[in-house]
């Protein structure tokens, strides 16, 4: 009998953990797409690792909140299409909107993510596939807009590598720029 009761508490242990990480997650979105940066702090470990492919950053709080501005320039609209929770991940499939993918030719951009927690607070954001995705003409239309603004408009260069909202705002324009030109 103890050791029955033994086992259901590890099972409600680890579903009220599992339960409370995807409240913590659906918390965090909430505030990221409606309601700024200071909602989705305290969702926040000390440190975040976002993680696509070979690609991994670490920020701190304050490095993810310039990341957060940047992102957020390009007015992204979320939708949660599948949730799998496990133990201390939360796996999901969105669907992502935004100007950035619109002119990208890749909006939506539809991903499956794991979210990792650490302590009951969000750790990482691994990007796990990318399952809609034409890299060839997110990359060609990229290639060309970069192109395109060093030869036509040489204050914005460099637009693409500055990842801060200035950064974001630059790229709108450089958008905007190719798209209204002559």
């Amino acid at each position: 009998m103890r050791q029955i009761l033994f086992i259901l508490s590890i099972i409600l242990t680890v579903s009220c953990s599992q339960s409370d990480n995807y409240s913590t997650y659906t918390k965090f979105i909430d505030g990221y797409y409606n309601k700024g940066f200071r909602s989705i702090s305290e969702y926040l470990s000390d440190t975040i690792t976002m993680k696509d492919g070979e690609y991994e950053k670490k920020y701190s709080k304050l490095d993810f909140q310039v990341y957060y501005q940047w992102d957020t320039v390009f007015q992204p609209v979320h939708e949660l299409l599948k949730v799998h929770r496990c133990d201390s991940i939360v796996d999901v499939v969105v669907s992502i909107s935004s100007k950035r993918f619109d002119f990208l030719e890749n909006n939506p951009m539809i991903t499956r993510q794991n979210i990792h927690f650490r302590e009951g607070k969000i750790s990482g954001i691994e990007f796990v596939e990318s399952k809609n995705a034409d890299w060839e003409i997110w990359t060609k239309r990229r290639d060309t807009l970069v192109k395109w603004i060093d030869n036509n408009h040489q204050e914005l260069t460099g637009f693409i590598y500055d990842m801060t909202k200035e950064g974001a705002e630059n790229y709108l324009k450089a958008i905007e720029l190719y798209q209204n030109k002559k």
